[in-house]
Order: C-alpha cells, then sequence, then structure tokens
C-alpha cells in the first residue's frame, strides 16, 4: 500500500500527504486519501497539538475503509501516547471513533473522550472484524457528565476476532461508577475478541462499576485476557467493586478466559 502521513500542527491540506514534509493536517483528508483493501497506511505524527474531531453526527468519525491502517509516530509510552485524538469541546456524539472497517491495524495511538455531555458515551466502538490494536490507549468517560448509565471506554458491538495487545482501556484520573458503567461493554454476539498483554484502568466512584460488561444474552463463544492486569483506584483505596466482569443470567455459550 501507499504511506500517507498526518501532521496536526504543521500539515496542510493542500499538500500531497506522501512524506512528513507534505503532510497532511486533517483526519478527513488524510483518511479520504486511503484505498479500501489496498493495506495504505496513514501515520499520524505525534507533537504538543492533538488530533481534534469536530463534526458531531451518530459518532465523530468512522474508520469504514478495510485493510487500511493508522499508525501513531511517537514515543510507545502506552498511557499517555503523544499521537493523540480527542473531540472537540463542543463535538457531542455517542461515539467518538467507531471502527466498522475489518483487517486493520491501529498502532500507537491514543483515543481520549472528554466533553461536558452525557450523550457522550463511547470512546472507540468497534463493529468490524480482524482488527488488530497495538499500543492504543483508549479512555472514555472523560469528564464527570460522561459519568452515565451505559457507557464505557470501548464498546465491542457485535464484532468479532479484533485483537488488543499491550494497549490500554479506560483511565484513572476522572470518577465514574455513579451510574453503572464500564470499562470494555460488550454487546451482540461480539465472538472470539482477546486481549494480550494489556492492562485495563479506572477509578471507581461505587461499587456497581465494572471492567468488562456483557449487555444481552447472546454468545461470544470465547473471551480471552492474556497476560493482562486489571487495577481500580479509589480515593484511599475505599471502594471495592462488587464483580470485576458482569454476564446477564441465562447467556448463551461463553467462555471468559
Amino acid at each position: 500500500g501507499t504511506d500517507y502521513y498526518l501532521d496536526p500542527a504543521y500539515g496542510s491540506d493542500g499538500d500531497s500527504g506522501l512524506t512528513p514534509q507534505t503532510a497532511f493536517k486533517s483526519l478527513t483528508v488524510g483518511y479520504a486519501a486511503l484505498e479500501s483493501d489496498k493495506n495504505d497506511v496513514l501515520h499520524l505524527i505525534g507533537d504538543a497539538t492533538s488530533l481534534t474531531l469536530s463534526a458531531a453526527t451518530t459518532r465523530l468519525f468512522d474508520w469504514a475503509k478495510s485493510y487500511t491502517h493508522f499508525v501513531g509516530e511517537c514515543a510507545p509510552v502506552g498511557v499517555g501516547n503523544r499521537s493523540r485524538v480527542f473531540a472537540a469541546a463542543a463535538s457531542v456524539a455517542p461515539t467518538m471513533f467507531r471502527v466498522s472497517g475489518s483487517g486493520c491495524i491501529f498502532r500507537n495511538l491514543s483515543f481520549f473522550y472528554g466533553v461536558d455531555s452525557a450523550l457522550a458515551l463511547y470512546s472507540v466502538e468497534v463493529t468490524g472484524g480482524q482488527n488488530y490494536f497495538d499500543n492504543v490507549r483508549i479512555a472514555g468517560i472523560g469528564n464527570d457528565t460522561q459519568d452515565v448509565t451505559g457507557a464505557s471506554s470501548l464498546y465491542l458491538n457485535a464484532c468479532s476476532e479484533n485483537t488488543f495487545y499491550e494497549s490500554d482501556i479506560g483511565l484513572t484520573t476522572i470518577g465514574r461508577g455513579t451510574q453503572v458503567n464500564t470499562e470494555i461493554l460488550i454487546a451482540g454476539a461480539a465472538l472470539r475478541n482477546s486481549f494480550k498483554k494489556s492492562r485495563v484502568w479506572c477509578r471507581a466512584d461505587t461499587n456497581t462499576h465494572t471492567f468488562v460488561e456483557k449487555s444481552g444474552t447472546a454468545g461470544l463463544d470465547w473471551l480471552m485476557f492474556e497476560e493482562c492486569k486489571f487495577l481500580n483506584i479509589s480515593t484511599n483505596n475505599a471502594v471495592s467493586m462488587l464483580s470485576a466482569i458482569t454476564m446477564p443470567a441465562g447467556t448463551s455459550t461463553s467462555l471468559v478466559i
């Protein structure tokens, strides 16, 4: 595929995007250059300026092109990667960034959704399959107003066979759980998804918050957590979760490993 470059600080949408020196400035223009099924790569150059999404619909951005890849060029620190995707303060949608394409790689990126709205529910929603997330931070409920029922950092919505490797889900700087919510929400027949060497973080204000929640009774086949760490930080360690992982009674075959 073809490599394109995106630089929110110094790029120009009038350039070719084919080198770091001629990088695009906006995600919409950089993404438009990618061809589905060609393994094109969009490189997000990290610096002090984040990539800010501002379109307000049912989602702020939809990565729908299969076999295209999004790679951050920055120090691979994990929790605070400087190749960052944020939402503008006034931009509100249930999902900030949706992955509906399949066979895509997302590497060395940070997704943070923190706006003053109860309608902003999910930082990243995945509906496509066979995608690979490598050293990606996904943080939702980044504002106290987003602490509402059903909110989560990552939403696996009837998607299958995605892998999250050495990635960080959640955050510990904003309290959550005054309503029933979670860090990883799974809906529908989200089959055979796996997390490897990853971390799930939260700061629970009440014991109803969970690391993982399954909604509905559709089966998962299996859900794998391999060499993962789970951390709940609360003031003076006063809040203990009732459950780390919740699943409705009557759920079809679902092995959580």
